[in-house]
């Protein structure tokens, strides 16, 4: 769930659920949650609260931030490129953002706002966030505030 995806709106907290329990022995799931709700929506509502959280050096807010950033982005430019040839191959893509961003850009040369709002989303979001805490460093050292105003940006300027 760290790219956007052609399932990705399908995914459910359910279908986690199953690898989780097949890959980490004695895990239990809480009963209180809703299995059928699906990730995207979650990551969107985890998003909006960090939104309004206190400041600080939250690690958690700054990689929720950066992944509903980096998701909206590429839905984005998903929902833009008519290349369908390309849009069938770019899951598979180890560079997915990059490899969007370079193909909107050349698609759509003339939509300058949204290509320079992209391009910051490339370089202020890391391309791989995963637990390695070398990914993670360029994420401290950035103030909460920048992925605030980045992520209103996207969710505002990059509509679809």
């Amino acid at each position: 769930m760290l790219h956007y995806k052609s399932n990705s709106d399908s995914i459910t907290v359910n279908d986690f659920k199953i690898i989780f329990e097949k890959t980490i022995l004695n895990i239990s799931f809480p009963t209180t949650i809703d299995l059928n709700k699906k990730i995207l929506e979650i990551i969107f509502e985890c998003a909006e609260e960090c939104l309004t959280a206190s400041t600080g050096i939250n690690l958690e807010h700054k990689i929720v931030m950066s992944i509903a950033i980096r998701i909206k982005a590429e839905h984005f430019m998903k929902s833009k490129i008519t290349d369908q040839t390309f849009l069938n191959n770019v899951d598979n893509n180890s560079n997915q953002t990059w490899s969007l961003l370079k193909k909107y850009a050349e698609e759509f040369n003339n939509e300058k706002d949204s290509i320079e709002i992209l391009k910051r989303v490339n370089l202020i979001t890391p391309e791989n966030i995963h637990i390695n805490s070398f990914m993670y460093e360029p994420i401290l050292d950035m103030g909460d505030n920048e992925l605030r105003e980045l992520y209103k940006l996207v969710k505002d300027k990059l509509v679809i």
